[in-house]
């Protein structure tokens, strides 16, 4: 089951490989609640009865089952369905058909996990000079690593207190050229001379 999209990996009777998830109503429901699902009539049943698949299709009857894990992930659902409804059915064969279906899946992902351990050991033991001379070449990396790190880290503290030094001279400079800037203005505001609207200077008595 994908976004748009719903994948039938294998059918009896409806030969299609996926059909829109549009269609999938009832799919959908058995996905979502990971619960049995029993519609005997869908044109009766007015969850499904605007269905594409009961109003295109004509299907009428519908039984499906979760495929699903044992945490409750489905990872699909085992569905028969009919144009004739049904005035009853049983669930349970379809319950233990999706069982054997998961502990087959289960063997096979198994299998699968135990090939690639082997593939992985035999890649291993055939390198050159085989997985003890990993583990040393790894251990070197290692203490290369450890050793760059501190000389950075040594690096870094020079060039910190370099930092700081030039700082604290900077500091120092514009502290002298403030206290000078204003020794200016104050030499410059005793020496104001205040001038009349007319442009002459007042008379002091």
């Amino acid at each position: 089951m994908e976004t748009d999209t719903q994948h039938l990996h294998a059918s009896v009777g409806l030969y299609l490989s996926m059909m829109p998830r549009s269609m999938a109503w009832m799919c959908d429901a058995v996905v979502a609640t990971n619960r049995p699902l029993i519609v005997l009539d869908a044109m009766q049943d007015s969850r499904y009865r605007h269905s594409p698949l009961v109003r295109n299709h004509h299907v009428r009857f519908y039984a499906a089952v979760p495929v699903a894990t044992s945490n409750g992930w489905v990872l699909g659902t085992l569905a028969v369905m009919d144009t004739t409804p049904r005035e009853y059915v049983d669930i349970e064969p379809l319950v233990a058909l999706a069982g054997s279906i998961m502990t087959f899946l289960r063997k096979a992902k198994a299998k699968a996990r135990k090939r690639r351990t082997l593939s992985f050991d035999s890649a291993v033991n055939a390198a050159p000079g085989g997985l003890r001379s990993r583990e040393a070449n790894s251990e070197s990396m290692i203490m290369t690593l450890v050793s760059n790190t501190a000389l950075t880290q040594v690096t870094l503290a020079e060039q910190q207190g370099a930092l700081a030094s030039a700082l604290g001279d900077h500091t120092d400079k514009i502290s002298r050229l403030v206290q000078a800037i204003a020794r200016m203005e104050s030499k410059l505001g005793r020496n104001d001379v205040r001038v009349d609207d007319d442009g002459t200077k007042p008379n002091h008595v």
